[in-house]
């Protein structure tokens, strides 16, 4: 699998720096399990660092970057310079706030998708949707209640936080699979990003009910 995500970003959302991360791509790449390179475009006349380009290999063998993977196009720099869509946003997001980007930002960066922090409200890691089962029962209403208006701020749908809530509360009873909603969420994510999802509420409860019908409640059905 090979993908572009500038280092850094992963330095911040494992809370090391980026020398720690150097260290471990080091080891890593001895092993064969990863191989990567720091990609160059030049802008403004000057050679300026895109991204750091990554390969893992998921099966056994050797990584290794080859001629096609140097020739794709990962970035345009220059148009992400003007749009301010930098993963310098989020090194000063850090800085002056704590922000950490998630593992759901960090595929989306490798999906091409430039997603800035929202330093105007806190930061949630979706990921939490994997833990909530095993969440201890004081916790969980406050982690609920976290995820419930993310996805309502990120799908821009504030009308459906009830469904949102809901769809996590199936998840601690374990009606619906952590998994399986976690990898439904990011894919939806993806696809309302690009356009290609319109009502994201709605296709949720569509695509669980077909999978596991009666799982989703009918006082949970607020989706947009």
């Amino acid at each position: 699998m090979v993908f572009m995500v500038p280092l850094e970003m992963i330095a911040l959302h494992l809370g090391v720096s980026r020398q720690t991360v150097w260290a471990w791509k080091v080891e890593l790449e001895a092993t064969g399990l990863v191989a990567s390179d720091v990609l160059y475009q030049k802008v403004n006349g000057k050679q300026r660092a895109i991204g750091t380009l990554w390969a893992v290999r998921l099966r056994p063998g050797k990584a290794r970057l080859d001629r096609d993977d140097y020739l794709h196009s990962w970035r345009n720099l220059a148009l992400d310079m003007s749009n301010g869509t930098l993963s310098y946003r989020w090194v000063k997001a850090y800085e002056e706030k704590g922000i950490r980007p998630t593992l759901d930002v960090l595929v989306l960066w490798a999906q091409g998708k430039r997603v800035v922090p929202n330093t105007k409200s806190v930061a949630v890691d979706l990921g939490l949707v994997l833990v909530l089962p095993e969440v201890e029962e004081a916790k969980r209403p406050m982690l609920i209640t976290l995820l419930a208006n993310y996805l309502a701020d990120i799908f821009d749908d504030h009308r459906s936080r009830r469904f949102y809530a809901g769809l996590m509360w199936a998840v601690v009873r374990g009606e619906l699979p952590a998994q399986y909603v976690f990898a439904l969420l990011v894919r939806v994510m993806r696809d309302y990003m690009e356009g290609q999802v319109t009502r994201p509420g709605a296709y949720l409860v569509r695509t669980l009910k077909e999978a596991f019908p009666g799982a989703v409640g009918k006082g949970e059905e607020v989706a947009a």
